[in-house]
């Protein structure tokens, strides 16, 4: 067990190394929540009590689910996962880092907003709250992130386009910008499918705004969705990793990448770009009349041909 935690932790500090300061996670993990905030903050008199516990709840949202779908995909592309799956531990352990990273990652970003309210006079009134529900929030924002990251793809942005297709309706259902304890009853029951409306929920409580659930709804809640996220995601990438290696998902993915080059002409299986040059050069005919310009035997035609061959 103390095997598979310490290499848990590895693969978390070895993913805050390497992808924090990515452009992709930078974008969609701190520049992205922030422009959306303003964009409908801007204009509407917000006193800065009541629109910091909606921004902090984004930024960790967003920064906390942004590793797992950029880390994951490029070290497939890189076949760096594959040494990972076959190192001697758990898959639940590869899973459990890259999560890790990702919280801490939220976690760390989700508190320069709080920092910045503090100086500017807009502390929260209970401390202790914020130290039990933002790890948690950011737990939870990262095993979302693992689960889409199992989308059987190599490029960041594809795990990124279908991940916002969930983060933004969430946004509107959570009590971000309208609080859930004016909304309507029915509005409320949407908002309890997002586990943004726990973590905002929390956080408002934590600065002394009026919540739309008790502190244990939100716990229960944050714990319930980091469990399903995180088993959800670990049979999404047992499945694909199955068909991966099945002969079937081998011949897929040959197909996929040898269609496209034999379909643009610039290169085929066992025939890279200067075989294919010859092959172009041999079929004109001023390449065959050199050929038998230089069958009669003259030094210069044969530089010719050595030339048209290059």
């Amino acid at each position: 067990m103390w095997a598979d935690v310490r290499a848990s932790w590895a693969i978390a500090k070895k993913d805050l190394k390497c992808y924090y300061a990515r452009p992709g996670a930078i974008l969609f993990g701190i520049m992205f929540p922030f422009f959306m905030f303003l964009s409908f903050a801007v204009g509407r008199d917000l006193p800065l009590e009541r629109a910091l516990p909606g921004l902090t709840s984004m930024v960790i949202m967003f920064s906390a689910s942004s590793i797992g779908p950029f880390s994951i995909p490029l070290e497939r592309r890189l076949k760096t996962f594959d040494r990972l799956l076959a190192a001697p531990i758990s898959f639940y352990s590869i899973l459990a880092g890259k999560m890790a990273a990702g919280a801490l990652y939220g976690l760390a970003v989700g508190s320069i907003p709080l920092a910045v309210g503090a100086l500017l006079g807009a502390g929260t009134e209970d401390p202790a709250l914020l130290a039990v529900f933002l790890p948690l929030s950011s737990a939870c924002f990262a095993a979302m992130g693992v689960m889409f990251a199992s989308i059987p793809t190599e490029y960041p942005g594809n795990v990124n386009i279908a991940l916002n297709f969930v983060r933004l309706p969430m946004i509107f259902v959570s009590g971000i910008f309208t609080p859930l304890a004016e909304a309507s009853l029915e509005f409320r029951l949407i908002s309890t499918l997002s586990p943004l409306t726990y973590a905002n929920d929390a956080v408002r409580t934590a600065f002394g705004l009026p919540g739309a659930f008790n502190l244990l709804a939100d716990a229960a809640g944050l714990i319930f969705f980091s469990l399903a996220f995180l088993a959800v995601g670990a049979k999404l990438h047992e499945k694909f990793i199955e068909l991966s290696e099945s002969p079937r998902g081998q011949r897929m993915r040959q197909r996929a990448v040898t269609a496209p080059q034999e379909a643009t002409g610039i290169a085929r299986p066992g025939r890279g770009l200067p075989s294919l040059r010859r092959e172009r050069v041999a079929s004109t005919p001023a390449f065959r009349a050199r050929i038998g310009a230089a069958a009669r035997g003259s030094p210069r035609d044969l530089r010719e041909v050595d030339e048209a061959r290059e």
